[in-house]
């Protein structure tokens, strides 16, 4: 079993060891972890040789875009993510309702509050936490927001239908067929990572802290 990697003071190797080795910021170092256009090759070149001295372990690219954004906007709000605040699991509702169910032990057991807010890396995850919260007996939105990603047909119809972050699928879909056709017909493809613009559904899954 492979240990993780930690820093010099003995913590756990993040995006926040990362950038602060770099001298960037930790939404600079999202940027190219997610390989995007809009950072200088030197910044890139320096990030990346970082990373590589540290050891920090880049999860799979769909899974590090969504966690990696998630801290970029806790740091750009100025609201620390805690240790243990973000962990990784599956894009499933077993998943979602273990990594809930853990949170909420450990915070109870050290006598802390639990969060006012999860936000769920996939809808799936979200619908993990429901039932996981509901199990305890904590109303949602009124105890605990849930906000879920990908805003599957099944987050309308959840009670209460929950607010998600919806990505332009039928785009997507589009822009790959096209650049599918292009690279088979020969044809020189800049870039094949694009970005398209995501959108937050706010439905009945949030509200403010009480």
């Amino acid at each position: 079993m492979t240990g993780q990697r930690t820093d010099a003071h003995g913590g756990r190797v993040t995006l926040h060891t990362v950038a602060s080795e770099a001298g960037v910021s930790v939404s600079t170092v999202s940027r190219v972890l997610n390989d995007r256009a809009d950072v200088s090759a030197d910044t890139k070149e320096r990030v990346e040789a970082v990373m590589d001295v540290v050891g920090y372990q880049r999860r799979p690219a769909r899974r590090r875009a969504r966690a990696d954004g998630y801290r970029a906007t806790m740091e750009r709000a100025e609201l620390p993510v805690p240790a243990g605040f973000a962990p990784h699991g599956e894009f499933n509702d077993a998943s979602g309702r273990r990594e809930t169910a853990r949170l909420l032990d450990r915070l109870a057991a050290a006598g802390e509050e639990p969060p006012t807010a999860i936000f769920a890396a996939s809808d799936l995850q979200a619908l993990g936490a429901f039932e996981e919260l509901r199990a305890r007996g904590r109303r949602i939105p009124e105890d605990i927001s849930i906000v879920g990603f990908d805003d599957l047909p099944v987050a309308r119809w959840t009670h209460p239908p929950l607010t998600t972050v919806r990505q332009p699928l039928f785009d997507m879909a589009a822009m790959a067929a096209n650049t599918l056709l292009r690279i088979i017909d020969g044809e020189p493809v800049a870039n094949l990572r694009l970005e398209l613009a995501t959108q937050l559904v706010v439905r009945g899954s949030t509200a403010p802290p009480a």
